[in-house]
């Protein structure tokens, strides 16, 4: 008796199982293609062109007025949007007669600020954070990441510490660094001969979201920061 249930319930079992394994493949297939599906609207999405905010022209003008005695390039300036995602272009160089885009390209947050979005910033030391605001560039130098150009932070309390934090401008295709500006390798070339002389970069981030993401969660409670910083 006990050997016949024994086999019945491996025959009732055996169509569980089944289903079951069909149900799990389909699902796994689901979230297959749904990830793909995203992957290829995220690299659509980061090839396309974008345009900055007329309002963010509005404060670039703004910033390059209050810190005219800093500024000597009157002919571009340099724009980042950090409200928008990393994959997206969100660095612009534009005419500042024309409010003509020169060109549009991706451009990197700080790691520890974020992954998708910059959301933890920092003017501190050794923080490997993103520090927005306003910056003047500086003298260029070769070093370990290239022909690199340096900041610096005109904004007290938010990126003046730029120059002693060691905050360049440089080529990569990585989206994230420990606090620099990277930019795409081609453009890198027109970049630091459009900044050759004292030219503003302003680093937008809205006042609501500098104000609200002090306490939001940060890569930086993790470990991984001691491999990116140290």
């Amino acid at each position: 008796m006990s050997s016949d249930r024994e086999n019945q319930s491996a025959e009732l079992s055996s169509p569980v199982k089944s289903v079951f394994r069909l149900n799990f493949l389909k699902l796994l297939g689901y979230i297959v293609a749904v990830g793909l599906v995203t992957l290829l609207l995220l690299g659509v999405a980061a090839a396309l062109p974008t345009s900055p905010d007329g309002d963010l022209l509005d404060v670039l003008e703004a910033q390059l007025k209050h810190h005219a005695s800093k500024v000597k390039n009157r002919r571009q300036a340099i724009l980042v949007d950090f409200d928008r995602p990393t994959f997206r272009k969100r660095l612009w160089v534009v005419d500042l007669k024309s409010r003509e885009v020169l060109l549009n390209t991706h451009v990197s947050h700080a790691l520890l600020s974020g992954l998708v979005y910059a959301s933890d910033f920092s003017n501190v030391r050794n923080s490997c954070k993103s520090a927005p605001g306003s910056y003047v560039t500086a003298g260029a130098y070769t070093g370990k990441f290239g022909y690199s150009r340096r900041l610096k932070g005109l904004e007290r309390g938010k990126n003046h510490h730029a120059l002693a934090r060691s905050i360049i401008l440089h080529k990569s295709w990585a989206p994230w660094s420990a606090g620099c500006l990277m930019t795409r390798p081609a453009n890198h070339k027109q970049l630091m001969a459009w900044t050759k002389s004292a030219t503003l970069v302003h680093v937008h981030v809205a006042a609501s979201n500098w104000l609200g993401r002090a306490s939001s969660w940060s890569w930086s409670k993790l470990p991984v920061r001691r491999l990116i910083c140290d």
